[in-house]
């Protein structure tokens, strides 16, 4: 019998206070994991070719050598974003089947969990785009990029060796370095004192262009090199002015998805419902931004982690609400979202202002922020869209913002703050009157 996932009530107050701590963190991420193994169960048993089955088993294989191995394959974002693409499509269809890729994702993960655990095994693939991607460890592209669906991926010894139309190619060992045929995976780390960062640089794989925006072609080695050199810069102000958000990012953020440079929108962001633990965004144009997106996000990715435990709010009866962060008028789920995401923005910014460099900035948003989320709790705190839970999250969130509200900042601040977000209100009554 299988049990549902139960958020214990410190966790959820935890969490309904604006963070979450180690423990909360832990379930949120098996949980996830455990749906994408209900998900991969059920595509199996119902909808999987023999060799869908086959991986499986190797995949099962690996999971009694390393569990360890086969957890980080299965928690990756883009296995989440995989599964759960993959039930949509086959629920919606007449005749469902997976498509090339999809399935191929499968035998993908097999192969990977199967190099690093020493099982030798053949694994057929087919290559849609003339690519294959190998999870955790990078691409390989064949010869003229054309589409193949005859590909035969060998894993001995730990080597990789695909060979697809008489064309062979050998994976170097991971992580390995760039070549015609190869591109691998790119990992960034940052590290302050004893607290450590390690992230993809998601800038390659079929399942990151699951933010409604368009995600960077491959980054150059100089521009990796200069999204290191910010992350790094952005983890030293996180572990030093806001240790415990580091903490959290470390315990489960795993990928950034480089967003394509778009003409006069520099700062946009994003999180993926389906990929936990990854994040996209542009590049930041300083350090200070980035640490506080990366904190905006993770509070996006927290919350629907949680949502999917936790019903905190009815299906939407169609009221809309005032977002002082958006010009549109929002439904009870992304209200609720924006609030929580923007007060750990708003804590970001707190605890920016010891930085002397960033001092007038972080007063100025600080305070700009926090009477954003004045006006928008007093809207959540009557919403009769939540559920009960939904109010006992709200009352954590309240709290939190009144201890915010009573920080010392210069009172030319709270005032300016105050005369925008009134002004931003006022015009937006008017245009959605």
């Amino acid at each position: 019998m299988i049990r549902p996932y139960q958020m214990s009530t410190s966790d959820f107050d935890a969490l309904a206070a604006g963070r979450g701590g180690p423990a909360a963190l832990a379930t949120l991420r098996s949980s996830q994991l455990s749906k994408t193994l209900l998900v991969l169960r059920h595509i199996v048993r119902r909808y999987g070719s023999d060799a869908t089955a086959a991986a499986t088993a190797v995949l099962s294989d690996a999971q009694d050598r390393d569990p360890a191995l086969v957890t980080e394959l299965l928690t990756e974002p883009w296995t989440g974003v995989w599964a759960t693409r993959c039930l949509r499509y086959l629920e919606q269809g007449s005749r469902p089947s997976l498509t090339r890729q999809d399935e191929s994702y499968v035998n993908a993960l097999a192969a990977t969990a199967a190099a690093g655990t020493g099982i030798d095994t053949d694994l057929p693939m087919t290559a849609p785009a003339g690519e294959i991607h190998l999870p955790g460890w990078g691409t390989v592209l064949l010869t003229g990029r054309r589409p193949t669906a005859r590909v035969m991926v060998s894993i001995r010894s730990r080597r990789l060796t695909v060979t697809a139309n008489g064309e062979v190619v050998v994976v170097p060992p991971a992580p390995g370095r760039s070549t015609d045929n190869w591109s691998p995976v790119r990992n960034l780390t940052a590290g302050s004192g004893t607290r450590r960062l390690r992230l993809e640089l998601a800038d390659l794989g079929p399942y990151r262009d699951c933010y409604r925006m368009t995600p960077a072609d491959r980054l150059t080695t100089a521009e990796a090199a200069d999204w290191g050199r910010l992350l790094d810069s952005a983890w030293r102000l996180l572990v030093r002015h806001a240790p415990e958000r580091a903490d959290e990012l470390s315990a489960a953020l795993r990928a950034l998805v480089p967003l394509a440079a778009t003409e006069g929108r520099p700062g946009l962001s994003a999180t993926a419902r389906d990929a936990f633990g990854a994040l996209a965004l542009t590049r930041p144009t300083t350090p200070a931004t980035f640490a506080v997106t990366l904190v905006h996000e993770y509070q996006h990715a927290k919350l629907n982690a949680l949502l999917d435990l936790v019903a905190l709010h009815h299906k939407s009866d169609g009221t809309r609400y005032f977002a002082p962060w958006r010009p549109d008028p929002r439904p009870i789920g992304g209200f609720l979202h924006g609030v929580y995401a923007f007060l750990g923005v708003a804590d970001m910014w707190r605890v920016l202002r010891a930085e002397p460099d960033l001092q007038p900035l972080a007063e100025q948003q600080f305070a700009h922020v926090r009477e954003q989320l004045r006006v928008a709790i007093q809207a959540l705190t009557g919403s009769a869209e939540l559920t009960r839970d939904g109010q006992l999250f709200t009352a954590g969130l309240r709290t939190s913002v009144k201890a915010l509200l009573t920080v010392p900042v210069p009172a030319t601040a709270t005032a300016t703050a105050r005369e925008t977000v009134a002004r931003e209100q006022e015009n937006w009554h008017q245009a959605h009157a």
